[in-house]
């Protein structure tokens, strides 16, 4: 399964070691804890559950946690945005979500059309980040996880390719950026639990 090397030669944005293991430990920590809610989606202006769509959890971490991500993740915008060659300006409040096995996401796109009913943000997205705080593995270990891949779509030029997907294989610590108009995906969890974060900057 291709790493995130392979995805910074295909033009997203790679930053490794984003957040250090310590970091990633007490958040663990802290996520076993913490309120959750099952995720929901934006349709028609309005807000719903869809478990035949999306089934995974959101967390509601501690205020000194969702500070230091979304400060660390401003601290990006200007490197980002050279990497991208765009004009950025703002960063859409960090997600932080749980997988646990069978939750998944299915084929979707961050961005909407101006003429949708949605948010200024999610009309505005431009690039989608996010962390991994535990990694893959395909045999158990602990705080790892199985499957769970987040598969990207339409990264090679070639239109014969635009409905190939490249499976990433998940890393702890490791910072992804792609364009928000790129599809994706989060497969099914087959075992563990897995955690990110995820944000956008307009």
């Amino acid at each position: 399964m291709p790493n995130a090397d392979f995805f910074g030669r295909l033009g997203l944005f790679v930053r490794r070691d984003f957040l250090d293991p310590d970091f990633c430990r007490q958040y663990l920590l802290e996520a076993q804890t913490c309120h959750c809610a099952l995720a929901q989606l934006r349709r028609n202006g309005g807000v719903i559950t869809d478990e035949s769509h999306r089934r995974t959890q959101q967390l509601r971490v501690s205020t000194s946690t969702f500070q230091e991500i979304k400060q660390r993740l401003l601290t990006t915008m200007p490197e980002v945005a050279r990497h991208f060659q765009l004009t950025l300006a703002e960063l859409e409040s960090p997600s932080f979500y749980r997988y646990q096995e069978g939750d998944f996401f299915g084929i979707h796109k961050d961005v909407i059309e101006p003429d949708l009913p949605g948010s200024r943000f999610e009309k505005n997205r431009k690039v989608s980040l996010i962390l991994f705080l535990n990694s893959f593995a395909e045999a158990p270990s602990q705080n790892s996880f199985s499957e769970g891949t987040l598969t990207l779509y339409g990264l090679l030029k070639d239109p014969r390719s635009q409905n190939f997907g490249f499976p990433l294989e998940p890393e702890q610590g490791v910072l992804i950026g792609f364009p928000a108009e790129v599809w994706h995906e989060v497969k099914p969890v087959t075992r563990g639990e897995r955690f990110t974060i995820v944000s956008w900057f307009i």
